[in-house]
């Protein structure tokens, strides 16, 4: 989160099939949005919007 440049980032945990877009929102402040329920992971500083059963594609639900 330190690099000039970043101003987008993403975190996906497969296990929890969870989805968290960060967004500089200013100078060290980020904004979190949970996209795990939504119908698409969306990332505006590259103008991307990815069905979410695509970016879990190929990873099995764990079963409890």
């Amino acid at each position: 989160r330190t690099l000039a440049s970043l101003g987008e980032y993403v975190l996906i945990d497969p296990a929890d099939r969870r989805v968290e877009v960060f967004t500089l929102a200013w100078a060290d402040s980020w904004r979190l949005v949970d996209q795990s329920r939504a119908p698409a992971l969306t990332l505006g500083s590259i103008d991307l919007a990815l069905p979410i059963e695509a970016v879990f594609k190929g990873v099995e639900a764990e079963t409890a």
